[in-house]
């Protein structure tokens, strides 16, 4: 008997730290960073991706302005990415 494979496990974003009044961030990163601050911290990509309409302004898609500053915002401790349960 086959067994179905497990279904690909979520990713989850979570805010670590948001920038400093005076850091030289893009509109677009903060507007992320917004986003996951009114989400509660953290959040699955499809819904941070459809509340970052509402805080970044650009004619891109959000899933592009996402994937563009993620590793930055990973790489300088804005943000951490981990599959749902904890694991990176």
């Amino acid at each position: 008997m086959k067994t179905k494979p497990e279904p690909k496990s979520e990713k989850l974003i979570t805010l670590k730290k948001m920038p400093a009044k005076d850091s030289p961030l893009a509109p677009q990163a903060l507007g992320i960073l917004q986003a996951l601050k009114a989400l509660g911290g953290a959040a699955e990509p499809a819904a941070l991706r459809e509340k970052m309409k509402t805080t970044v302004k650009t004619k891109q898609t959000m899933g592009r302005i996402l994937l563009y500053y993620r590793d930055s915002l990973v790489k300088d401790g804005f943000i951490a990415i981990t599959k749902k349960g904890g694991k990176k």
